[in-house]
């Protein structure tokens, strides 16, 4: 399997690739959803050691670009960012201090959403790039100095909306899991960049997959969400795999994030919702793993107007799993903060430095040991939210930490109005008085700019 380091990716057991993404968090008391309304929960001790993140620095690539992802494409040990936009992806070298080169471009087909590894056993990271209505995955093999060669086109039968990469028949070399054509389709590596031809395995939809050993046996499982439907499939070790469970979730689902959201060393889902008309409100919706490969029924958290992607982290290294959302309609990124007491704080939202938001991704950019954050916009930006290791200091009324009082502030001042949950610990409580009201939202608007 692969998993990610702040160097980008390095090769390891699907076993192993699980528990070192363990965070310890307590079991999750979610808030109560209706189809036309969601509560916000007060916020607490995770919430007020929060930090926030630096105004974000945004590095230039080509308009509406689509998906992001992290590596380090050069073997210098500093985090990059790659960008499908277009036909082709864009490589953004990082500088190790949160600043990044000059996109360099690269064709790839018409490219939608992509996965980094190393394909072909060189310790060099490659590229898969989905082709959307092409039905193809185009391969870009890395050349180690942050180059890639020309890409090589496999056809997977389908419309190409997800990748994931892992080593799904404990062969050594890493294997493909792609959804197209609404089913999952699996590509077993032969070790040297190319692949046998696609495996079909039928699922009720696929618009995107992940992989992470579910049922704790050491073998690789896959995810399949598309269509408001949930798919697993239980790794038999050899790249074949079981139909398990199927779950009902949110009609229009997006991307999502597996990893242990309640601290019980098991595999939790995060699902992004964006919503419908007359249906289930805007939400990340939490599916809690039982360790045997099957999950509870969703339960739905606020997270922004229309989010699109979703990330779990420690952002604040308190051993709780956070979630970073990014928000399609709003001004950038939404954080929920993960607390002691199983709950999450109440959104904080973070300018991605662009309008229209349309994936974030979480790593070390500047070598801080705290989590950025890199948002694609769709105007064509990449906005860099360097994660804070010290509050900002003189300035009431910033309850984001950015350094400034604005909107998202004012949104958090909200979302925490009425009685303090825990008055030593009670973010928007700017006079001490316990309470979130009139008096706090002065102060705030008194520090604005």
């Amino acid at each position: 399997m692969m998993s990610r380091s702040r160097s980008g990716w390095a090769t390891t057991s699907v076993r192993t690739a699980c528990r070192a993404s363990r965070l310890r968090t307590r079991t999750l008391s979610m808030i109560v959803a209706s189809p036309l309304a969601l509560t916000l929960l007060p916020s607490g001790a995770a919430a007020d050691s929060f930090k926030g993140f630096a105004p974000a620095t945004t590095f230039d690539v080509a308009p509406m670009p689509a998906f992001i992802a992290t590596g380090d494409f050069n073997n210098n040990g500093v985090t990059d960012l790659a960008v499908t936009t277009g036909t082709n992806v864009q490589i953004l070298l990082g500088n190790g201090d949160g600043s990044f080169s000059a996109p360099a471009t690269f064709a790839a087909g018409p490219a939608r959403t992509l996965a980094v590894g190393d394909l072909s056993a060189n310790g060099i990271a490659d590229l898969v790039v989905t082709n959307g209505l092409a039905g193809t995955v185009s391969i870009l093999l890395g050349l180690g100095d942050g180059a890639f060669g020309s890409p090589q086109s496999i056809d997977v039968g389908g419309y190409a909306s997800g990748v994931e990469i892992a080593d799904l028949n404990n062969s050594g070399h890493v294997d493909l899991v792609v959804a197209a054509g609404g089913d999952v389709k699996v590509l077993t590596g032969q070790g040297d960049g190319t692949f046998a031809e696609p495996v079909t395995f039928a699922v009720t939809s696929a618009q995107e997959v992940a992989i992470a050993d579910l049922n704790g046996n050491g073998q690789a499982d896959i995810v399949a969400v598309g269509n408001g439907i949930m798919n697993v499939l239980i790794g038999k070790g050899d790249g074949t795999f079981a139909q398990g469970q199927t779950l009902t979730v949110a009609p229009v689902t997006r991307q999502f994030a597996i990893g242990d959201l309640n601290g019980n060393g098991v595999p939790d889902i995060a699902v992004v919702n964006p919503g419908v008309a007359f249906g289930p409100a805007p939400s990340i919706e939490l599916l809690y793993g039982y360790g045997d490969g099957t999950f509870a029924q969703p339960q739905s958290y606020y997270a922004g107007g229309y989010p699109v992607t979703v990330a779990i982290s420690d952002l604040n290294h308190d051993g709780v799993a956070d979630l970073v959302v990014a928000d399609h309609f709003g001004i950038g990124i939404v954080v929920l903060l993960g607390q002691d007491d199983g709950t999450f704080a109440a959104p904080q939202l973070f300018s991605s430095g662009g309008g229209l938001p349309k994936a974030a991704v979480v790593a070390d950019f500047d070598d801080d040991g705290t989590p950025d954050v890199a948002v694609v916009n769709n105007a064509g930006t990449v906005g860099v939210l360097l994660g804070q290791t010290a509050a900002t200091p003189g300035i009431p009324g910033d309850l984001n930490g950015d350094g400034s009082v604005g909107v998202a502030d004012l949104l958090i001042l909200l979302a925490n109005w009425g009685p303090c949950a825990d008055c030593d610990d009670c973010l928007a409580d700017l006079t001490g008085s316990c309470i979130v009201g009139v008096s706090d939202l002065l102060i705030l608007l008194e520090n604005w700019g």
